[in-house]
């Protein structure tokens, strides 16, 4: 379940379904006469596709409402939950995936990336896949493209004031404004975007934090190993899962020290 990064020259892939075994891309009535749950929202997800000259691919949302006893949702090989799909160039990072039981609902609940699970009947479960990474930057992107993703449904209008330079107004594109949007100062764009998240988790878990990390739990036999490595990450992080990453790490200076302090116990003879 997924899409495509942009590329020099081409948008990403918009909608693309790969995986969603026998649910997406099977005719409605045959998912839903098969396991139990009617198909209640099947379609393209706005505002999923990284910015960017070339922009990232359009995500996909699904939402299935239960309506029998001992239903159980199984989840396999997803990802993208916490670290974005990164932008290229400039461009920026998609928005990451997401799995939500009950979406607008007042028990809605966030249940990140899932291995299972088991709604009653008349919960709904949604899932909507991670948008691809743009390509290059933003503001140089076509007006008349920016202007046909709106109306397609894939940016909104205030995504196209504040990722694009491009404003719209009463259904048509200012141009003036549009000149004055792109042609206010910004910051240089970077080769690679990754995201709060990611960019916060780097400042922590440092290339050399690591490598000692794993040249002493190579020493150990690989139970041993394992379990130090899960203790080492639930006494540096309690509400990993809990909390936005980038929450968690915002004081990456005294992380770093408390993870040295973790890695110095496990090497300790």
């Amino acid at each position: 379940m997924g899409v495509t990064g942009a590329r020099m020259g081409a948008d990403g892939v918009d909608g693309r379904d790969s995986s969603l075994a026998n649910c997406f891309n099977t005719p409605t009535e045959a998912s839903e006469a098969e396991v139990g749950t009617v198909v209640t929202h099947y379609g393209l997800r706005p505002g999923s596709g990284g910015p960017g000259k070339w922009r990232g691919g359009t995500g996909l949302i699904f939402t299935m409402r239960t309506e029998k006893e001992g239903s159980a949702v199984l989840g396999r090989g997803l990802e993208r939950y916490v670290f974005r799909p990164f932008g290229i160039c400039g461009g920026h990072p998609g928005a990451p995936a997401r799995d939500i039981m009950n979406l607008g609902r007042p028990e809605e609940r966030e249940q990140g990336n899932i291995s299972m699970i088991e709604p009653k009947p008349g919960d709904t479960v949604t899932l909507m896949s991670a948008g691809g990474g743009g390509y290059g930057d933003p503001f140089e992107r076509d007006v008349a493209l920016v202007w046909r993703d709106v109306r397609a449904g894939f940016v909104s209008v205030d995504e196209a004031r504040s990722d694009y330079g491009v404003a719209i107004e009463d259904g048509k594109i200012e141009e003036a404004a549009t000149s004055a949007l792109r042609a206010a100062p910004r910051p240089d764009p970077a080769d690679f975007n990754f995201g709060p998240a990611r960019t916060a988790w780097d400042r922590v878990f440092t290339d050399a934090r690591m490598q000692r990390l794993v040249a002493g739990l190579l020493d150990l036999p690989p139970a041993r190993a394992t379990r130090l490595r899960q203790d080492l990450f639930a006494s540096l992080l309690p509400e990993l899962g809990q909390k936005p990453i980038d929450v968690l790490l915002e004081d990456p200076e005294a992380l770093g020290a408390r993870l040295d302090a973790l890695i110095a116990d496990i090497l300790r003879p």
